[in-house]
């Protein structure tokens, strides 16, 4: 019988206690790619966005003390930790032209690969039209952070089946967004 794994909830609390590394590494590992990709989505170019993950994580690592699960989830924690990095640098470099840091080719291709930001209104618009458990895996996953195992503890569901269920949500949504494109 395998046992559950920790929340990250549960693995920031540890990491307060202790400052582990191995449990680090398992945050950053997970939450890494997460970050980066949810900054894109905010409008950074993604050198911008690379910088500031891994300063959110070294936040996260310095600050795990300040985490009360009580009050907000490990994944909007993080989160929370980013957007605020993202605002301050906005902020400083406010006097700063982006031409100085990046030629106009740079700002090109940077424009052309990010993809558009929806908006929360159009997100669960989408998130309606899926069936219910999709609509479930998607939240757990994205919105909430947790594993694959995890959601498959928490609906009663075999793993294979949160997989395929997270694949044709993806696959979904995909299509109904290159549609509206």
């Amino acid at each position: 019988m395998q046992s559950e794994a920790p929340s990250f909830n549960e693995l920031l609390i540890k990491l307060a206690e202790v400052q582990d590394r191995f449990v680090f590494k398992r945050i950053y590992d997970h939450f890494s790619p997460r970050v980066k990709q949810y900054l894109i989505g905010l409008g950074c170019l993604p050198q911008i966005a690379e910088e500031l993950t891994q300063e959110a994580l070294i936040r996260v690592y310095q600050r795990a003390h300040q985490f009360d699960s009580s009050k907000a989830q490990a994944s909007t924690w993080i989160f929370r930790i980013a957007r605020n990095l993202m605002i301050d640098h906005l902020r400083k470099d406010k006097m700063t032209p982006l031409q100085e840091e990046y030629s106009a080719s740079e700002i090109e291709l940077e424009y052309e690969t990010t993809q558009p930001v929806l908006d929360g209104k159009k997100i669960q618009e989408l998130m309606q039209s899926l069936p219910n458990d999709q609509t479930q895996v998607v939240h757990l996953t994205y919105f909430l952070g947790l594993s694959h195992s995890q959601i498959a503890q928490k609906l009663s569901m075999p793993i294979g089946t949160v997989k395929s269920n997270l694949r044709l949500a993806v696959k979904r949504l995909r299509g109904a967004l290159e549609v509206e494109q």
